[in-house]
């Protein structure tokens, strides 16, 4: 079951950086590169912590969000 619960969080935090990012959620994966592949900004990371807050009630502080460099790492903060 847990496995499923992860899939699911995994789909719902590529489906905000889908929408924060306008990019198709099929061509991002935990893989995805923040500052490479995204161009991601503090100003992104702002919106994103508040999205990710907004949805899972939990989210990085913005210290350690900035420190993340790719997608997979705020999965794994919300395992």
């Amino acid at each position: 079951m847990g496995n499923i619960e992860g899939k699911s969080k995994e789909q719902q935090i590529l489906k905000i950086f889908g929408r924060l990012f306008d990019k198709d959620v099929s061509r991002l994966s935990k893989d995805t590169r923040l500052e490479e592949d995204l161009h991601a900004k503090s100003v992104n990371l702002v919106g994103l912590v508040a999205m990710i807050e907004a949805e899972f009630g939990s989210a990085p502080s913005m210290p350690d969000a900035m420190r993340m460099k790719r997608i997979g790492e705020f999965v794994d903060f919300l395992k």
